[in-house]
C-alpha cells in the first residue's frame, strides 16, 4: 500500500518560520500544532536569520544586528551566508532515478518468479491429487467388481 507524505512547513500568527514537519496520510508526525501556529505547503526557507512568509515567498525579519549574530553563531567569521547547496546536478538525478527503476524491476521480476513458482507447485499438486483420485476410483471400481470410465 503506498502511503502519502509530504513535507510542512510550519508558521506562527506572524507567520514567521517554526519548523519543517512531516505529514503522514494527513496526521502531523512528531510535532503538534501551538495555538496559533498552522501548516504552510511551501518549500523550507533557504538561508535566512528570522523568516517571515510573506503571502508568496519567504522575506528575512530579522534586524541586522539579529543577523550579524546569527552568521557569527552559524558560519564564524565570514561576513557572507554560504550559498545554499544545489543539490544533485542533472545528470546524477538521472543516474539517481535510473538505477531505482532497476531496482524495481528487478523486485518485480523476482516477485514475479515466486509467483509462477508458486503457480507452477500449486498445478503440479493439483496434478498429482487428480491422478491419485482417479487410481482410487479405479481400485474402488475394482473392489466393486465394476468397470473403470477411463
Amino acid at each position: 500500500m503506498e502511503k502519502n507524505y509530504k513535507h510542512y512547513c510550519v508558521i506562527d500568527a506572524e507567520n514567521r518560520y517554526k519548523t519543517l514537519v512531516l505529514v503522514l496520510e494527513g496526521h502531523t508526525q512528531y510535532y503538534e500544532l501551538a495555538e496559533g501556529e498552522r501548516l504552510l505547503d511551501a518549500p523550507a526557507p533557504g538561508n535566512l536569520c528570522k523568516p517571515k512568509w510573506n503571502g508568496t515567498t519567504w522575506e528575512e525579519s530579522a534586524t541586522a544586528e539579529e543577523i550579524e549574530a546569527w552568521r557569527q553563531e552559524n558560519f564564524g567569521h565570514e561576513t557572507e551566508v554560504p550559498p545554499v547547496n544545489p543539490g544533485p546536478t542533472m545528470s546524477e538525478r538521472i543516474a539517481s532515478l535510473e538505477k531505482q527503476l532497476t531496482d524495481a524491476q528487478m523486485a518485480m521480476a523476482e516477485i514475479y518468479e515466486q509467483t509462477e513458482n508458486t503457480s507452477t507447485d500449486i498445478m503440479l499438486a493439483q496434478a498429482e491429487t487428480y491422478e491419485k483420485a482417479l487410481a482410487l476410483e479405479t481400485r474402488i471400481e475394482t473392489l466393486e467388481g465394476g468397470e473403470t470410465n477411463g
